[in-house]
């Protein structure tokens, strides 16, 4: 695993998302590069920020530590890979030909501060304001899809709504799904 990496590639994101998504697309990193490289750095180092919260609010247990990461790998993981896949699929719609590495880019990279700041607010319950944050995660996916799609002008602003409502259901969706399966392996705990 590459931390200081991806802790480096989404700080110059937040800075100067211009000229990092040029980057991203020079680079052109296979799905699993952009996995291993970044998203998966930066989901570990909040499964760190979502422990220390645990242990700070005297609410930690093994089995609790193990399922809080292991839910947050798995849904943060199936959110992206999910969501490239069902975007992909929507591209020739935008007149864009298919291109899943460019998408799966695309959403990987721009989850980047949202992955970050929710594991930070995980740190204590007062901390979930800073949620608001992960907002620039839109900001960055705007500026990256102009940045690493073709799709045409006039189609920029239904593709990324589109892509955001599309997004933001998968994230309902499986967090519908796989928490009330964790939290129900944490009461077997008890």
């Amino acid at each position: 695993m590459r931390f200081k990496e991806s802790l480096n590639k989404l700080i110059n994101l937040v800075k100067n998302p211009q000229g990092e998504w040029e980057n991203i697309n020079k680079d052109n990193k296979t799905i699993t590069q952009a996995y291993l490289h970044f998203t998966a750095p930066l989901i570990l180092i909040a499964c760190l920020f979502k422990l220390a919260g645990r242990f700070i609010s005297l609410d930690f247990s093994i089995l609790n530590a193990f399922l809080t990461c292991f839910a947050f790998i798995i849904i943060s993981s199936g959110i992206i890979y999910l969501s490239a896949l069902i975007i992909n699929e929507l591209l020739p719609k935008f007149k864009c030909s298919k291109n899943f590495p460019k998408i799966f880019s695309l959403i990987a990279y721009s989850a980047g501060p949202a992955i970050i700041i929710n594991g930070i607010s995980s740190l204590h319950p007062d901390l979930s304001f800073i949620n608001i944050i992960s907002l620039y995660s839109v900001i960055l996916f705007w500026i990256g899809t102009i940045k690493l799609l073709s799709v045409p002008k006039e189609q920029t602003v239904g593709f990324a709504l589109v892509s955001l409502i599309l997004i933001s259901a998968i994230i309902f969706i499986i967090n519908l799904i796989i928490m009330p399966v964790i939290i129900s392996l944490a009461f077997l705990n008890l």
